[in-house]
C-alpha cells in the first residue's frame, strides 16, 4: 500500500478510523509503533514529518520505545540519506509509541468522508 503512503492517503486513514470508531464505540482509541513516529524524523527526512505532526497537532501523544534492529532496517530501507547518516553514527533510528485517544480523533475527523 505504498501508493497511499503520503499526506492524502494518511488522512484518507484516519477518516477512516474515525468511521471505525464511531461504529465501535467501545474502542479507546488507536496506538501504533514505528521508527516513523520519532519526532526527529522530521530534520533529517522532512516529507515524513506529517507521519508525527498530524497526529500530534490533533492531541496524540508518543513514547520513546527503543530502538531494535526492526526499526533501522525499516529507517534505511528506502533512503541513502537515512542510510548514510545510521552508517555515520549521526542517526538512530528510534521507535515511538503513538497512543491517540478516540475524543481526539473523532474531534477532527468524525463527519468527514474519507476520500475528502
Amino acid at each position: 500500500m505504498l501508493e497511499n503512503f503520503d499526506p492524502p492517503g494518511r488522512e484518507r486513514c484516519y477518516r477512516l478510523v474515525a468511521r471505525l470508531l464511531q461504529a465501535w464505540p467501545e474502542s479507546k482509541g488507536l496506538i501504533g509503533a514505528s521508527w516513523y513516529y520519532d519526532p526527529a524524523l522530521g530534520r533529517i527526512s522532512p516529507k515524513l514529518a506529517y507521519l508525527h505532526d498530524v497526529p500530534a497537532g490533533h492531541g496524540a501523544i508518543f513514547l520513546r520505545a527503543g530502538s531494535a534492529p526492526a526499526d533501522v532496517a525499516g529507517a534505511v530501507a528506502r533512503s541513502d540519506t537515512r542510510r548514510r547518516l545510521h552508517r555515520s553514527g549521526e542517526y538512530r533510528p528510534v521507535s515511538y509509541l503513538m497512543v491517540w485517544a478516540r475524543a481526539d480523533i473523532l474531534r477532527h475527523y468524525a463527519g468527514s468522508e474519507p476520500g475528502s
